[in-house]
């Protein structure tokens, strides 16, 4: 994500890089995940990124992932 990050701060006219972090075990994960992420990009790329969302692990996209199998 901090590549990813760095990339488009420099190609983008439009800088307003958000966060979502996937597979988290809760609010308060994606929420920590969130800030040392931002930390780094701070102090680094002086630029802070917000959390925009986070998704929830879930045992059966895991699975399916795992067995090469199709989820929907």
């Amino acid at each position: 994500a901090y590549s990813a990050i760095k990339v488009f701060g420099r190609g983008c006219e439009r800088k307003d890089v958000r966060l979502i972090v996937n597979r988290a075990d809760g609010a308060g994960t994606a929420e920590a995940i969130s800030a040392r992420l931002s930390a780094s990009a701070e102090r680094f790329l002086q630029r802070g990124v917000p959390l925009a969302a986070w998704l929830p692990r879930d045992s059966h996209v895991e699975r399916a992932g795992r067995e090469q199998t199709l989820f929907l």
